[in-house]
């Protein structure tokens, strides 16, 4: 189980967001703490990642990032309400792990956050691997439910009773953290397939599912160049061979299909992420992904 010290450390730039920050607290069922850090004050023990609300006073960010003593284990995630590629590499070059903006990356920010407390040490007894399977548990004997996970992305489980036991069969590709007695998360780690099966204090199953972590994009710099296409194919290329190494890859899926329809600011350096360009001519990706598929 969480141990209560493990808390989501706030530290207000402004007064932004002020109704979100309980609620995202809540749903990851740990508690909130306000800090006002003083000149190389740490945080305090217990802190699994800090939170900086700065919306309205995004330029700001960096400055102020480096003014804070943060150990190297503790994430950063700086929060603002404008979406640029530019305020967020200001940001994670000052030191933050990332950069969300309100309210369009609300559900990008409670993944991280989620990603953040399972890979905290004081979480590891909760971690799925750790645990052992049920007595008599077979895996041909199981039922379970297809589900998609992005690398990175979450869902939230709640179960109709306690979970005593939890199987993950590859915890290389996904991984389950129990945060209360009905309550799981799983987590996508790396492009693969994997099983997740929930068992009750008498080695019944409460839920089973078939993990496929595909969902997956490969932004290239910008502006476009014949180089970075062909890295790009070659990584698409990759990943799909990686899930087709597997004895039940189900699912492989893109973030999107068309440059056309993906989000980039302006002035960012990084994109052109999916299969086909803004005119959806398909580029070098998709070829490498059908030879792959036809080999």
């Amino acid at each position: 189980m969480l141990t209560p010290e493990i808390t989501l450390l706030m530290v207000r730039l402004t007064d932004s967001f002020s109704d979100f920050w309980p609620l995202l607290a809540k749903e990851l069922e740990v508690p909130l703490t306000e800090w006002r850090p003083g000149e190389g004050e740490p945080p305090p023990p217990g802190a699994a990642l800090v939170l900086i609300a700065a919306g309205g006073s995004e330029p700001d960010l960096p400055s102020f990032i480096n003014q804070l003593t943060i150990p190297s284990d503790i994430p950063i995630a700086a929060v603002g309400a404008v979406a640029s590629h530019r305020i967020a590499a200001q940001a994670v070059a000052a030191g933050a792990a990332d950069y969300f903006a309100l309210p369009e990356d609300r559900e990008a920010l409670r993944d991280f956050a989620a990603a953040a407390l399972t890979l905290n040490p004081a979480m590891t007894p909760v971690v799925a691997s750790d645990y052992r399977a049920a007595p008599g548990a077979v895996d041909g004997q199981m039922n379970a439910r297809f589900l998609s996970l992005g690398i990175g992305k979450s869902v939230v489980l709640d179960l109709p009773r306690d979970i005593k036991d939890v199987l993950v069969a590859e915890p290389k590709f996904a991984n389950a953290v129990v945060r209360s007695t009905r309550r799981a998360y799983l987590i996508g780690v790396a492009v693969g397939q994997t099983n997740i099966y929930f068992f009750d204090a008498e080695g019944k199953q409460i839920a089973g599912f078939d993990v496929a972590v595909t969902e997956i994009d490969k932004q290239i710099p910008l502006p476009v160049t014949d180089a970075g296409l062909a890295a790009q194919a070659t990584d698409y290329a990759n990943a799909l061979t990686a899930c087709l190494a597997l004895t039940r890859c189900i699912s492989f899926t893109t973030w999107g299909f068309s440059d056309k329809y993906n989000y980039e600011s302006t002035g960012a350096t990084y994109g052109a992420a999916a299969l086909s360009d803004k005119d959806l001519a398909w580029k070098p990706a998709y070829y490498a992904l059908r030879d792959v598929l036809t080999d």
